[in-house]
């Protein structure tokens, strides 16, 4: 009698019950080990399978999109030390909270709807390998991870994708074009100043030569210049409330003929942290002063700042109406 033969004949004469319990093992050892539920290949959202289960958004490291609008068809994206950069021939810091929203949309884009798997159809969805947008994303162990190409949108906002090594036309809710079809200008870090007003100890606004003056005594804001009383405190939250995130429209291509000069600025912002770290600002008027021209401390790249930003910033009025103690 064979092994298989001597293991029928086992099971034959075992009871209902111990021939139940190899069933139920026999399922389970199937379902924890085969399935794996909850590994990254099967990972679900609301009961959706994810298009790349394997793309986790923090650690993805790099990101290529190319078949872009002109002037920059191909746009790099990569991180490092924590810090993501577009790398397009000169490195700039990169608009994070943009990549995250781009990531978030990979990391949760569910199958909707199968709407085609006819190779020879897929330029009715405006999906093409020359022509369409083309996203690749790897991981911090260098994996690609997503690779797709995105259409158009139907009439219900509903977004085209073209997922690599398939032919299925899939309809997905999230859309991508609406951060895609943005210039290289539009993943570039415009934060002229991130400040929480914890982390401030004195901060300078100057005009000219006047200097409005605020510092932080025994926990508490005060006007030092142009005289000593306490701040109007909506000012003071409006303030805050500004250099929270304070942010560029956009990064001047260059200088030239604007007859900007950073050593007599019209406007100039000086933090000093409670570390004693020193921030700065400094603003220069264009000629129409529809904008100003902006530079932060040290930095070589010149930003540029619609010109209401700026002056409803240097306009605060600090001067409460309580009497000065």
């Amino acid at each position: 009698m064979n092994p298989f033969q001597k293991s029928i004949s086992l099971i034959s004469g075992m009871s209902l019950v111990k021939k139940t319990l190899i069933v139920f093992f026999c399922l389970l050892f199937f379902v924890l080990v085969v399935e794996r539920p909850g590994s990254s290949d099967s990972r679900r959202l609301d009961g959706a399978k994810l298009l790349f289960p394997k793309l986790l958004a923090l650690q993805v490291s790099k990101v290529e999109l190319s078949n872009l609008p002109e002037p920059t068809p191909i746009l790099t994206l990569a991180k490092a030390d924590g810090l993501w950069k577009v790398v397009n021939g000169h490195s700039f810091p990169a608009d994070r909270e943009r990549i995250d929203r781009f990531l978030a949309i990979l990391e949760n884009m569910v199958s909707e709807q199968v709407v085609s798997n006819n190779p020879g159809r897929t330029a009715i969805y405006a999906l093409d390998q020359k022509t369409s947008p083309h996203v690749k994303v790897w991981d911090g162990r260098d994996r690609l991870v997503a690779d797709l190409l995105v259409g158009k949108n139907d009439a219900d906002g509903r977004q085209f994708v073209l997922v690599a090594g398939s032919n299925d036309v899939i309809s997905v809710t999230q859309n991508l074009n609406s951060l895609l079809l943005q210039d290289l200008d539009g993943w570039k870090d415009k934060t002229l100043l991130s400040l929480s007003e914890s982390d401030a100890q004195r901060l300078v606004l100057s005009k000219g030569a006047e200097d409005t003056i605020l510092e932080k005594k025994n926990g508490q804001w005060r006007l030092v210049s142009p005289e000593d009383r306490e701040p109007d405190p909506l000012a003071l939250r409006t303030l805050f409330e500004s250099l929270k995130n304070f942010r560029a429209d956009r990064l001047a291509d260059s200088l030239e003929g604007t007859q900007v000069n950073f050593d007599k600025p019209d406007y100039n912002l000086s933090v000093r942290l409670i570390d004693g770290t020193l921030k700065s600002v400094v603003f220069s008027a264009s000629k129409d002063r529809l904008t100003y021209f902006a530079k932060n401390g040290d930095q070589s790249l010149i930003y540029t700042v619609p010109a209401s930003q700026v002056e409803n910033l240097f306009g605060l009025k600090f001067k409460s109406s309580a009497p000065a103690k």
